[in-house]
């Protein structure tokens, strides 16, 4: 039953046949359209003047209506997922924009009158096929959060160095082989991912991002990680998977608040003992590794969950390894081990263990309530 609402409300919602929508002060404030397969001669909203949110994700849309410009209330606008190549000119009248989604269309640039959206916090651009963001793009200057993942950028222009209120930036999935100076001023990130692009190293002026809490520089062509690493003392999840590291610079001393690490399908073949000083991880990837054996100040992990080892050298297990008494998912499977231990039985909170492909010369573990994985088991 439609809610009490004025007529021509009511006939645009029974024209979409009944979609989601909320009310607000006897009026249309949210509409949800998405996944609707519209054409935008079939989006006729001009008696929706109060709309505050609109949903028109997943259409066919290639191009949008005047009538939508006429909303100038409008505070988000979803167009995620459509086949825009263009935005029209009416997008300088929505100075009340606060959220905007353009992802997975076609885009190529941004036209000046996007600046005229200085209230927008977020902004979705990922998907597209941008290769350079126009000097004017400074004058966003109130975004918080900024999604630029899987287009062409090659470069990142200083324009981006102006949003002192950001915080989260994906630049994943683009050609970046460099940061630049600016790049400093972002000192309110707490999100970045930089993962699959093009990077050889970290210049130091990453260390001024000291608020950063989640760090992606997986997908990459990192060698080393520098000793003043360190200075990001408010990281919790850093993944820097898919690089080249052959070693790692005791970049630990301050992350004491790190809880995830995943440094998997790298070149490791041993672990320093700085990794040590992380007491407050939870997380641990290492598969994909040349790691021959595992040290005895790994014990120190104590709050460790989740553990994998997957895809290294490993030939057995220490006793001092059930020293790890929090695990609950440990991954060992495809290294060389051929005994497993009777007291992996014993871990308290352990949920799950994957063995597989290790081929022991005998197994008599018994998980009865553990999800046990030993698929080559004879």
């Amino acid at each position: 039953m439609i809610s009490k609402i004025p007529d021509s409300e009511k006939e645009i919602l029974l024209y979409f046949d009944n979609p989601k929508y909320a009310v607000k002060n006897g009026h249309v404030a949210e509409l949800d359209l998405s996944n609707r397969n519209l054409a935008g001669n079939h989006l006729n909203l001009l008696n929706l003047e109060k709309l505050e949110k609109l949903n028109l994700m997943k259409n066919n849309l290639t191009f949008l209506p005047d009538s939508i410009g006429k909303i100038k209330n409008l505070q988000s606008l979803d167009l995620s997922c459509n086949n825009l190549t263009y935005i029209p000119e009416f997008f300088s009248n929505f100075e009340n924009l606060q959220s905007l989604d353009l992802s997975g269309n076609n885009l190529t640039y941004l036209p000046e009158i996007f600046s005229h959206l200085n209230c927008l916090k977020f902004l979705d651009l990922s998907g597209n096929n941008i290769t350079i963001l126009p000097e004017w793009f400074q004058k966003l200057e109130n975004l918080e959060k900024l999604n630029l993942m899987k287009n062409n950028l090659t470069f990142l222009p200083d324009s981006i160095s102006k949003f002192n209120n950001l915080q989260s930036l994906d630049l994943s999935k683009n050609n970046i082989t460099f940061l630049p100076e600016w790049f400093q001023k972002l000192e309110n990130l707490e999100i970045l991912n930089l993962s699959e692009n093009n990077l050889t190293y970290l210049p130091e002026i990453f260390s001024n991002l000291q608020n950063l809490k989640f760090l992606d520089l997986s997908g990459n062509n990192l060698t080393f990680l520098p000793e003043w690493f360190q200075k990001l003392e408010n990281l919790e999840i850093l993944n820097l998977s898919k690089n080249n590291l052959i070693y790692l610079a005791d970049f630990s001393s301050n992350l004491q608040n790190l809880k995830s690490l995943d440094l998997s399908g790298n070149n490791l073949a041993y672990l320093p003992e700085m990794v040590s000083n992380l007491g407050n991880l939870h997380s641990l990837n290492l598969s994909k590794n040349k790691i021959t054996y595992l040290p005895k100040w790994f014990q120190k992990l104590k709050k460790l969950e989740k553990l994998n080892l997957m895809k290294n050298n490993l030939t057995f297990l220490p006793e001092w390894f059930q020293k790890l008494e929090k695990l609950e998912i440990l991954n060992l499977a495809h290294n060389k081990i051929m005994f497993f231990p009777n007291w992996l039985q014993n871990f308290k909170y352990l949920k799950k263990i994957v063995i597989n492909n290790n081929n022991p010369i005998s197994l008599t573990l018994n998980f009865p309530k553990i999800e046990f994985i030993n698929n080559n088991q004879n």
